[in-house]
């Protein structure tokens, strides 16, 4: 199985940190934005069903089919805009991300578990002023950890979707430079 690493060699998608969740690139294509997104309802329609994908207005959505999809397969989000300064240029953005239940819902485990280090946090504090023994003050390593925890299980995602977001990034390049 190819390593994450495998798809930061590309010149399209950025180096992965440690904090990164949504490997994302962005790239200019000597064509216009409707001649992009034209490609890629050729080349979704053309694929023989290896990927399924849809097009709304200039934002793609290119994905494994189900019968080989996993929990951890990935979803390529790409948006395609005219260049300001060209019209017969359009910058790509793309970018990486789980199933967007998925992805929805580790932003609120993340928005939730910010708030609940806050609120301790606070009231932590409110104890210590009261001169009462702070143990609310436990409650925000606690959300650290689960915070670490939901960080790493990203990660083995990312690990475990490599290959498939290796074959979507490869096939993505070679429709994006015509090969």
């Amino acid at each position: 199985m190819h390593g994450f690493a495998a798809i930061a060699k590309s010149d399209i998608i950025v180096p992965v940190s440690l904090f990164t969740l949504r490997p994302t690139a962005c790239r200019m294509v000597d064509q216009p934005a409707q001649d992009v997104l034209a490609q890629f309802s050729t080349f979704i329609e053309r694929s023989g069903g290896r990927y399924e994908g849809e097009i709304l207005s200039r934002h793609v959505t290119l994905t494994i089919p189900d019968d080989r999809r996993h929990f951890w397969s990935p979803w390529y989000n790409i948006d395609v805009e005219s260049d300001e300064s060209d019209a017969s240029r359009s910058q790509v953005r793309l970018r990486f991300s789980p199933h967007p239940n998925i992805w929805t819902s580790v932003a609120l485990t993340y928005l939730a578990l910010f708030t609940a280090g806050t609120l301790a946090g606070l009231f932590g504090f409110s104890q210590m002023m009261a001169d009462a023994s702070p143990t609310a003050f436990f409650i925000v390593p606690v959300c650290i950890v689960i915070a670490v925890g939901v960080l790493i299980a990203s990660h083995i995602g990312q690990s475990l979707a490599a290959e498939q977001m290796a074959e979507l990034e490869s096939a993505v390049n070679a429709l994006l430079t015509g090969a």
